[in-house]
């Protein structure tokens, strides 16, 4: 738990808590899972291209506008054909992000804010995205192959702790981006999204939702 949470627990009858294990959850804490919003109908967006969506929050995260398209830089050029950028971006940084993806030939959509982030989730075949606990609830319905970037500044570490408690029921990789070379994150996604036998290997399990996706979620806050 971060620490305005631990704070307001101490004068909360009942605490409902997003995981089961959760480090600072007080004796009164019940495992509820997230409330998330509901799911209206999806639209699929039709394409023969691998879509990346890329979200960094309520704010984006700067470090994406930086790190994702020099890594991109560094893929085969007949592989840039086949993508497709969904990026969310604070407003200064979508000039400079939209001019790269230009440089590299590579169809893209930035935007500051995504109505329809269900759909998005829903046809991406590749997921990178900070770790607060609504953002991996929300991913873990879906299934989908992630690359994990904890916020190194959220308090006591905790985004890291979510990712390495989301990594115990989900495929995913979780990156220190003060550690973190284009080079790397490039092989990465080349692997999952276009080495089809990896990514079936991989990701082909719909057990992911199991403990992120819990039916009962309202009933049991309610109780």
């Amino acid at each position: 738990m971060g620490k305005t949470n631990r704070i307001l627990s101490k004068i909360a009858d009942i605490v409902a808590i997003t995981f089961p294990k959760t480090k600072f959850a007080p004796n009164n804490a019940i495992y509820t899972g997230i409330p998330l919003r509901r799911k209206k109908k999806i639209a699929n967006f039709k394409t023969k291209k691998k879509r990346i969506f890329i979200v960094g929050g309520s704010q984006g995260a700067k470090v994406f506008s930086t790190i994702i398209p020099e890594s991109l830089k560094k893929l085969n050029k007949s592989l840039l054909k086949k993508l497709i950028v969904i990026q969310q971006a604070r407003d200064d940084d979508q000039m400079e992000i939209k001019k790269k993806y230009q440089i590299l030939k590579v169809e893209h959509k930035i935007e500051k804010f995504f109505y329809n982030i269900y759909e998005e989730y829903y046809n991406a075949d590749l997921i990178i995205c900070r770790c607060g606990a609504s953002t991996l609830a929300e991913i873990g319905t879906f299934s989908k192959p992630c690359l994990l970037f904890p916020l190194p500044t959220s308090m006591n570490n905790h985004q890291y702790y979510n990712a390495k408690e989301f990594e115990k029921s989900n495929r995913c990789f979780i990156f220190d981006e003060n550690n973190l070379s284009a080079e790397l994150l490039s092989k990465k996604i080349e692997k999952l999204i276009f080495l089809e036998k990896q990514k079936k290997k991989l990701y082909n399990s719909q057990k992911n939702i199991q403990k992120f996706s819990i039916t009962d979620l309202m009933k049991r806050v309610a109780n």
